[in-house]
């Protein structure tokens, strides 16, 4: 499959943008903070209904006259208080999972944000077509400030953003993604459940019956934690059985998943470690199928007193070992490159054989973070598959011979083909 062309419109620092691609290698070049990044993720949103950034709608929409330096100021700025109110959090030992902490520093960060959002237009829009062998298809969707966003497909509408998962195949490979071994379990779950939706719509169903039930279970305990009631004893019952059901289901599929990414991945650490170096991914379940009941029963008492629920597939984790020793601990920083770029180009084949078709690949800036033979390895898996590069220069995708069948530079939110 490949992407022919994406159209943006109001969408992030482009106020219209209708980009025509060639369905192997693509390059996306200019300094940073022109806009590079927005058009993969455009591309994510069209694949996902999400930002592969974690934005929120109304930050996708663009602001008349802002650049994007303006943008990553605001960003930072946001960021620095969110974090510094995390930390402030920690420093209290209060749970910032709870809603019982304070807002007051979060009230700066909004109102900080609201200067902006006076100026913001009221949506966005991106239109997307990705040909596949047998199939032309039509992603459209409309980003709305105060509203859900709108999706359609092949000008139809769709009830639930889950609905387009599996149209667009892509894997996205960005700098952050070199720091998954070394970042939390968080972040690995959430690769870990991206990637198997995409191609598992099974999954994908199991896995928002379970973060539904999930939610509607938490609430419900912090309500029994202040007032106790037979009835809400009853219902907590009913939903345990069912976060029971969709969990063992979850569970399942993570270990068959991560059986085939073990089966590639052997192979591929090889490669690039010259054979001298044996990767395994372990998963790291915080409770088995077999199990899962009796935990939830041994934890009712602290959930009801913590108000969340502390047992589940919502808490697993995996690690990544080579020749034995958990990378996280005892890696290199290189091994923990080589790692992640072993994950990422495991996720490209699993992809190809639970689809029948290579996905569209996504490189954002991440070979200046891989020294020359890590490059050029992950170059020559490219092959058949469409590409698209971003860099700051094309020097050294020059140097290595690499072909590269259509170039774009990025300036300011234009976009100019140069060959």
């Amino acid at each position: 499959m490949y992407i022919e062309s994406i159209e943006l419109k109001d969408f992030r620092n482009y106020d219209y943008l209708s980009l025509d691609l060639d369905e192997k290698v693509n390059l996306l070049y200019g300094d940073n903070a022109q806009g590079k990044t927005n058009i993969l993720e455009a591309m994510c949103i069209a694949s996902t209904a999400r930002s592969h950034r974690g934005a929120k709608d109304e930050e996708l929409i663009r602001i008349p006259g802002l650049t994007v330096q303006d943008m990553i100021r605001q960003s930072q700025y946001t960021d620095f208080v969110e974090d510094k109110h995390t930390e402030s959090v920690k420093d209290s030992g209060t749970d910032p999972s709870q809603d019982n902490f304070t807002d007051s520093v979060k009230v700066k960060s909004t109102d900080h944000a609201g200067f902006f959002n006076n100026y913001k237009l009221e949506d966005a829009h991106i239109k997307l077509i990705v040909k596949k062998e047998f199939s032309r298809d039509r992603i459209d969707i409309h980003i709305k400030k105060n509203r859900t966003k709108g999706i359609a497909l092949n000008g139809i509408p769709v009830r639930r953003a889950a609905d387009i998962f599996g149209i667009l195949q892509i894997v996205f490979f960005s700098p952050e993604d070199l720091d998954i071994i070394r970042r939390g379990p968080g972040v690995r779950r959430h690769f870990l459940d991206m990637d198997i939706s995409r191609i598992n719509s099974l999954y994908l169903n199991q896995l928002l019956g379970y973060n539904k039930v999930l939610e509607s279970r938490n609430k419900l305990l912090k309500k029994i934690s202040f007032a106790r009631k037979e009835g809400d004893i009853n219902t907590l019952d009913i939903l345990d059985e069912q976060l029971i059901s969709f969990g063992n289901e979850v569970i399942s599929e993570r270990i068959k998943y991560i059986r085939k990414l073990n089966i590639l991945i052997s192979s591929i650490h090889a490669s690039l470690s010259g054979k001298t170096e044996e990767a395994k991914i372990i998963y790291e379940p915080h409770t088995t199928i077999e199990a899962f009941a009796d935990e939830l029963q041994k934890c009712r008492e602290k959930d009801i007193k913590t108000g969340q629920t502390n047992a589940g597939p919502h808490r697993d984790d995996f690690t990544f070992s080579i020749n034995g020793a958990d990378v996280k601990r005892y890696g290199s920083q290189g091994q923990k490159r080589t790692a992640a770029l072993s994950l990422k180009l495991a996720q490209i084949d699993i992809a190809k054989s639970m689809t029948g078709e290579l996905p569209v690949l996504l490189l954002d800036d991440v070979l200046s973070e891989l020294d020359f033979n890590r490059q050029k390895f992950l170059l020559e898996r490219i092959g058949n598959m469409q590409t698209i590069i971003t860099c700051t220069g094309r020097d050294s995708l020059i140097k290595q011979e690499f072909n590269v069948d259509r170039i774009f530079k990025v300036s300011e939110g234009k976009v100019s083909l140069e060959s």
